[in-house]
């Protein structure tokens, strides 16, 4: 499987303008390629603000204004391509499906309700009980 770096972080909430652009630019600098936050409390109506704000892609799953609510962050740069996303309507579940450049596919997800983010060397192999 392809390498990449990641961070993952309870971010209890970043609708605050000035929380998220904190925590954004203090991201920017880790250098990581992949960012996971958890109860994110987006909605909507952030997309475009945060869209402004990250230079990435940005994958979400959104819960409501006070909770759940789940981000994938890319870096501007990263090592592979996205395949298929799928992901819950409750803010708690992202699988993303990837290949990576160095033609190995592969699977990231987010699932919230347990705090695990899991990586498996083919698509489809995640489980979830």
């Amino acid at each position: 499987m392809g390498k990449f770096s990641a961070i993952s972080l309870n971010t209890r909430g970043i609708r605050n303008e000035f929380k998220r652009c904190s925590l954004f630019n203090w991201l920017k600098k880790k250098h990581y390629d992949l960012y996971f936050l958890q109860e994110t409390h987006s909605d909507t109506e952030t997309e475009a603000k945060w869209k402004l704000q990250w230079d990435g892609e940005i994958i979400r799953s959104h819960g409501t204004n006070y909770s759940s609510g789940v981000v994938i962050l890319l870096a501007k740069r990263h090592d592979f391509d996205i395949v298929n996303i799928r992901k819950d309507h409750e803010g708690r579940i992202i699988i993303l499906e990837a290949k990576y450049n160095n033609g190995e596919n592969g699977s990231l997800s987010i699932d919230h309700r347990r705090g695990i983010i899991t990586l498996t060397p083919k698509p489809g192999k995640i489980e979830h009980n």
